[in-house]
């Protein structure tokens, strides 16, 4: 009877860690949030073209301040100072564009996006109001939601940003 339940506690191991992706390799490195200097849109739309941006010198999210990051649900747990920063950060009803980077390689763009605005903006989102609650920043596709015909370019679980946070115990699978 013990040898069964060996079999099947070996078994049950053997699904867990093969669900997780073997082909991750840690790379140390350092990911970080900027506001973009300039960018262009695609025609009428809010498409940040990734060839247009100039971003800021300085990170407005530096890796230090970010605690961990979900890569099932896309939150990054913040420093309570970079929270509450972001929290009253002035954002315009047409939101105001950020940057992804590792290892200052532009990897996805996206908006500060605010609960109040009337406007929809099918992007990558960040809405600044949900820091006050919680220092947990979710990135989502569209504002307020995405449709499926909007085809929005999800690269929030980037292997080059998942890669980093491996690397330093911040990759919550």
């Amino acid at each position: 009877m013990k040898t069964k339940q060996l079999g099947f506690f070996l078994i049950y191991c053997l699904l867990i860690f093969s669900c997780t992706e073997s082909n991750l390799e840690p790379l140390d490195g350092e990911v970080a949030f900027y506001l973009l200097e300039s960018y262009e849109t695609a025609g009428d739309s809010v498409r940040i073209i990734p060839s247009s941006v100039i971003t800021e010198e300085e990170p407005l999210i530096r890796y230090s301040d970010i605690l961990s990051y979900n890569r099932n649900n896309h939150e990054f747990w913040i420093t309570e100072d970079v929270s509450q920063r972001l929290f009253s950060m002035e954002t315009p009803l047409v939101g105001r564009a950020f940057g992804v980077k590792a290892n200052d390689e532009l990897i996805y763009t996206g908006y500060f996006w605010p609960a109040y605005s009337s406007a929809v903006c099918m992007w990558v989102v960040i809405e600044p109001s949900t820091l006050e609650i919680r220092n947990r920043m979710r990135v989502q596709l569209g504002y307020p939601y995405s449709l499926p015909d909007e085809n929005i370019p999800d690269d929030r679980n980037d292997e080059r940003i998942l890669s980093i946070f491996l690397y330093d115990d911040k990759l919550i699978q």
